[in-house]
């Protein structure tokens, strides 16, 4: 357990996590991640976390896209700037619907090797089992049983891989800032890369100066701009989700067709406690529940049809917090006692505004530019 993260009690992992006992020594691997410079600094996370709180509550889009998963193989020059190239192309096209300036782009980049797995393992062509590959920060591709024992050092590698392609980012030239993201799966990872708030800055990304007076007592997760829950892992009461609400990042979390309103209501409370029980404005991770409520929406309007989403994100009183409902009017983005939603149809749980603006406009909302036979 890293001494600078505050500790809770947590539930067991729901899925299976990786089992190191034959792939080297993690303990010393894991306090080599601890001695290695951060990858990312802290204010360019908290840069990001800014943006995200701007884009909330005053509107604008998110580019969050990528690789399911990177290969080490693939760490290369021209296919990271080619990967750049085409998050910059699609935050352009972003970008002509609305103003550039509040477009943000985040890469699943820079860190992405790892995934979640169901199964601990998988039937190969001779009727054997062998372990499931779960990333190459874990194990190899090669449907082995020695290529599949996952391996301690491949977290260092990870690390490597991580700092090259955030190398290769720094000496590209981009029209917007491409922010980094990935999984937080892999705790032996990111908990001996978290470091606190002010520490002087990074080797691979920006070195910016931290006013240490503005961030005392803040712990971040230096692997990443941004991290995300995965929807295998995303019980409130789980690790994943401690560790998240443990750190100054901006977070996400995927919401996936099974989850349920009060499987959200759980998330926000356990992520941003200081707002989910009532309508004031959101403070310091007024940027950490928009993220996962564009995940909700999308999963409610294009796949969950039967469950009613509103519960999760609304008052007491039925009125939407801020930052968490698209339904503004543009002329008042700010303005929650103008917030109408309500349900469509008895049939329908897709909630939409009744206010006479066009919804397509709406600036956060992922449900309302559905496409039209998703809708």
């Amino acid at each position: 357990m890293n001494p600078i993260l505050p500790s809770r009690p947590v539930a067991a992992s729901a899925v299976p996590m990786p089992d190191w006992s034959a792939g080297g020594d993690l303990a010393a691997v894991v306090a080599e991640l601890a001695r290695r410079p951060a990858l990312v600094s802290f204010e360019s996370t908290r840069a990001l976390r800014e943006r995200l709180a701007g884009i909330a509550t005053a509107g604008g889009f998110v580019l969050h896209a990528g690789d399911c998963a990177e290969l080490f193989a693939e760490v290369l020059p021209g296919l990271v700037t080619r990967k750049a190239a085409q998050l910059c192309e699609l935050a352009a096209i972003l970008a002509g619907v609305r103003d550039p300036a509040r477009t943000v782009v985040v890469g699943r980049i820079a860190g992405q090797f790892a995934k979640p797995r169901s199964y601990p393992s998988e039937a190969v062509a001779d009727g054997s089992h062998v372990p499931i590959y779960m990333g190459d920060a874990v194990n190899g591709l090669a449907a082995t049983p020695l290529a599949r024992t996952p391996q301690a050092g491949r977290l260092l590698l990870a690390y490597d891989k991580s700092a090259e392609v955030l190398r290769h980012l720094a000496a590209i030239a981009t029209p917007y800032p491409v922010f980094t993201s990935h999984e937080a799966l892999l705790h032996p990872y990111e908990e001996p890369l978290v470091r606190p708030a002010g520490i002087t800055g990074t080797a691979y990304a920006s070195s910016a100066q931290v006013r240490p007076a503005a961030v005392a007592g803040t712990a971040y997760a230096s692997s990443a701009h941004l991290l995300w829950v995965g929807d295998r892992t995303r019980q409130a009461d789980g690790p994943h989700v401690a560790l998240a609400a443990r750190i100054a990042n901006p977070v996400a979390v995927k919401l996936g067709p099974a989850a349920r309103p009060e499987d959200v209501a759980a998330l926000v409370e356990a992520l941003d406690p200081a707002s989910s029980i009532t309508s004031s404005p959101r403070r310091e991770r007024s940027s950490t529940s928009p993220a996962t409520t564009a995940y909700a929406q999308r999963a409610c309007t294009w796949r969950s049809p039967r469950t009613t989403w509103p519960s999760a994100w609304t008052t007491p009183t039925g009125r939407c917090r801020r930052g968490l409902c698209a339904h503004r009017p543009p002329d008042r983005p700010n303005a929650q006692e103008t917030c109408r939603c309500q349900p469509q149809s008895p049939r329908s749980s897709r909630w939409s505004p009744v206010s006479p603006w066009t919804p397509t406009t709406a600036p956060t909302s992922s449900a309302c530019m559905a496409p039209a036979w998703r809708r």
